[in-house]
């Protein structure tokens, strides 16, 4: 690192986005997974957690493209571009995430999360989704500690004061 941050008059926060991306542990953790996956019960936490592992650190692999998706699905027509799938949760996508297992062993390296109304996995759900209404709000945040090296969640607008209440009686810095 530069000698300027030891001469830094505060600490300074640094992001470990896509540290796994060079980690041959994360790669190898994702090999043995043995069957123990993670089990949510609040879809905004699990959209958390899979923005990290499969946008960020690209340890969740194959990353979701709701494109292929849409043009690849035998059952119905999905119009990304105008209409309700454009503008509303697509139900085939919302259950292909709450479906997709997440191995126990990916949650071990994560330290931080955070979460913005961009994000890419808001997206994949609803690709003209604007931010303004709360669908991916995390109400609940009892899903951390399957999390046990979580220290940290930046998410503004997607907490509930409750869910910020939660993180934070399990000593997990909150930045909402």
């Amino acid at each position: 690192l530069p000698d300027a941050l030891g001469r830094l008059k505060s600490k300074p926060t640094l992001e470990l986005r896509d540290r796994a991306l060079y980690a041959p542990s994360a790669k190898a953790k994702y090999a043995n997974v043995h069957g123990r996956f993670a089990q949510f019960t609040d879809f905004g936490f699990r959209l958390m957690v899979i923005q990290k592992l499969m946008y960020e650190d690209r340890i969740l692999q194959p990353a979701f493209d709701v494109y292929e998706f849409a043009r690849d699905y035998p059952h119905r027509t999905i119009d990304l571009f105008e209409g309700l799938d454009a503008y509303n949760i697509i139900p085939e996508v919302k259950a292909w995430f709450e479906n997709l297992p997440i191995p126990l062993a990916l949650l071990e390296d994560i330290q931080e999360l955070w979460a913005a109304g961009g994000d890419e996995i808001y997206q994949q759900i609803t690709p003209q989704w604007d931010g303004e209404d709360d669908s991916f709000v995390v109400q609940r945040a009892a899903d951390a500690r399957q999390l046990p090296n979580l220290k940290r969640v930046v998410a503004s607008g997607l907490l509930t004061p409750q869910a910020i209440g939660e993180l934070e009686a399990l000593g997990i810095d909150v930045v909402a």
